[in-house]
């Protein structure tokens, strides 16, 4: 996700600078060259984190009887996905 954030801040300079000197071409290839790094890049992301969310978890705790209780081991996942979405909203609307 850092990759992205990265790559889209650097975007908004490039494209506002070569609007802003009127290379509206050099602008629109800046946007489908990061367009053509971002969305596989994200694929990646939701691929991997669709396939093997367990082995992920498993990076950040260490207690085993997290996956045996299921309710538990779900709203993990729920709450993964709330803050997903959070940073989705924050992406899209650039609140700063």
């Amino acid at each position: 996700m850092i990759v992205i954030y990265g790559i889209s801040a650097a975007l908004q300079l490039i494209v506002s600078n070569n609007i802003g000197y009127g290379n509206i071409d050099i602008a629109k290839k800046a946007i489908l060259t990061a367009t053509k790094f971002i969305i596989p890049y994200a694929l990646l992301l939701i691929i991997v984190n669709l396939a093997i969310p367990k082995y992920i978890i498993r990076i950040f705790v260490d207690d085993v009887s997290v996956f045996e209780d299921k309710q538990f081991y779900e709203s993990m996942i729920n709450s993964g996905v709330l803050i997903v979405r959070l940073l989705s909203i924050y992406a899209i609307t650039d609140i700063t």
